[in-house]
């Protein structure tokens, strides 16, 4: 596949910010862990709670983003 055009990257790296922004710290540091390839139990053991926790805060960022990326654009 061909590579993104400057303007598409910048377009892309925008969207994943402000998506990025309107999570909580908590949603936020698991997003950035589960990015590195930490499993949900280690990302659990860092983050001091359960690993139902975390299958709940990423199916909860999941639902998120699929709303976000199923919404026609203007």
């Amino acid at each position: 596949a061909p590579q993104p055009t400057p303007s598409e990257a910048i377009a892309f790296a925008d969207q994943l910010e402000q998506l990025l922004s309107s999570f909580d710290e908590e949603e936020r540091q698991i997003v950035d862990l589960k990015l590195q390839d930490f499993t949900q139990e280690e990302i659990a053991e860092k983050m001091a709670c359960s690993e139902r926790t975390v299958r709940r805060i990423l199916k909860r960022v999941q639902s998120r983003l699929a709303r976000e990326f199923d919404q026609p654009k203007e």
